[in-house]
């Protein structure tokens, strides 16, 4: 896997079209990232619609 990284010139406040423009950094991804055999559940981040899942209350 690989990641690519490149500038991107948007507005500090989307939708303002008065705001100034900055850039900003952003990366992508390219190839593909195995999942553990364990159905993907590390207990790492992301959810499975239950309430607890959130490590900072």
């Amino acid at each position: 896997m690989s990641v690519n990284y490149s500038l991107a010139l948007m507005s500090s406040k989307p939708g303002d079209d008065t705001a100034p423009k900055l850039y900003y950094a952003k990366a992508q991804a390219a190839g593909k990232a195995p999942l553990p055999d364990d159905g993907g559940n590390t207990g790492g981040g992301g959810s499975d619609g239950d309430e607890n899942d959130n490590p900072l209350g």
